[in-house]
């Protein structure tokens, strides 16, 4: 659901994307530093290529995980943030 529910009857956020997710870390007081996406093609691949390419989905993933708009589409969002000196 857009709303980050899993209907109406659902009060409880439980999606973010990557700007809000790093809105709240902010409002802690915290500086984000990097924002990567876990399992950005892994979900969507068929299991033959996923099984098949391994190592060449890993390698995909890697690369893709921190840029827009491909890190936005995983299904996971890590992000690291430090509290300032």
């Amino acid at each position: 659901d857009p709303a980050g529910t899993a209907g109406p009857r659902d009060p409880l956020r439980r999606r973010y994307d990557a700007d809000r997710a790093a809105a709240l870390l902010a409002a802690a007081g915290l500086t984000v530093e990097e924002i990567h996406g876990v399992r950005v093609l892994a979900d969507l691949l068929p299991a033959a290529v996923a099984d098949g390419q391994q190592a060449a989905v890993v390698e995909l993933e890697r690369a893709l995980a921190a840029r827009p708009p491909y890190r936005d589409l995983a299904a996971q969002l890590h992000l690291f943030a430090r509290r300032p000196a």
